[in-house]
């Protein structure tokens, strides 16, 4: 049987995005759709406190940034910076699943 996920959390909704999930929430697997889904579920936090850990996305954005070697950021944050250098397409799309993964190992080790 499988877990449920907590559809309340962003990060496990990501989770299952990034684990080949994504036409559940995403029509396709394109950086700027993901984005997009992203953005709606940011809103949606600031109308329901029972969000959890939209406000991380922050960590993330930082995380992204350094690896990506961006040091002045960007106003996009985590999107703006993988999107200027992968495109918002699959190539895109896939290096912020490359990039979370990496992030949740470093979140998990504490």
């Amino acid at each position: 049987m499988t877990k449920a996920i907590d559809t309340k959390d962003i990060f496990q909704l990501l989770d299952y995005i990034v684990k080949g999930k994504a036409g559940v929430f995403i029509l396709e697997r394109k950086l700027d759709l993901l984005y997009s889904w992203i953005s709606g579920y940011h809103i949606g936090s600031e109308q329901d406190s029972y969000i959890k850990n939209v406000d991380q996305l922050d960590d993330f954005s930082k995380f992204v940034q350094k690896m990506n070697h961006d040091e002045f950021g960007n106003t996009f944050g985590w999107f703006g910076s993988i999107r200027a250098i992968y495109g918002g397409d699959i190539e895109g799309f896939e290096k912020f699943c490359e990039l979370y993964q990496e992030f949740r190992k470093e979140k998990n080790k504490y």
